[in-house]
């Protein structure tokens, strides 16, 4: 469990003492963020801008490859000179690709973070509609009532805009 979720935990249950011991009622909505970044329309579209991006660079990663095995089968593998070059290109090889799937994660998860983002800006619209005071993502629920669900509302919403 991570300090975030276990603060959020910690938040919800807090929130809902203070609401039990409180005349009024808070009433509960949830969205499973990662539900709404995979199934709106504009999420998967720039996804896929993203991956595309990324399965470019591992074309062009291919293609070093393949130089680097064609000019490997010219050289004599008992020279240490050789030897030498095979490994630096090897490891210029390896560096290149461990950048490039560093590059996409950091990405990938910006493009997460931002996207949450624009799932929070829907949010105040669609509680006010459900009539509901607060909406938590489902990931830190162990367990809730499929009414309480607002994640379709999100993903119509983000997709309106």
């Amino acid at each position: 469990m991570t300090i975030s979720s276990l603060c959020c935990r910690l938040a919800v249950c807090s929130t809902l003492l203070v609401a039990g011991s409180s005349a009024a009622q808070i009433k509960l909505g949830l969205v499973d963020v990662r539900r709404a970044i995979g199934e709106s329309v504009e999420a998967r579209r720039e996804y896929a801008a993203l991956e595309e991006s990324y399965q470019r660079k591992r074309l062009v990663l291919e293609e070093l490859r393949r130089q680097n095995e064609s000019i490997a089968s010219t050289l004599d593998l008992k020279d240490p000179r050789s030897q030498d070059k095979i490994r630096e290109m090897a490891d210029e090889l390896a560096r290149e690709t461990r950048t490039a799937e560093r590059d996409f994660r950091e990405r990938r998860q910006n493009f997460d973070f931002s996207f949450s983002l624009r799932i929070r800006k829907v949010l105040p619209d669609i509680a006010a509609a459900a009539k509901v005071d607060l909406v938590l993502d489902s990931a830190s629920a162990a367990y809730s009532n499929q009414a309480l669900d607002l994640t379709a509302q999100a993903i119509a919403a983000l997709d309106k805009k």
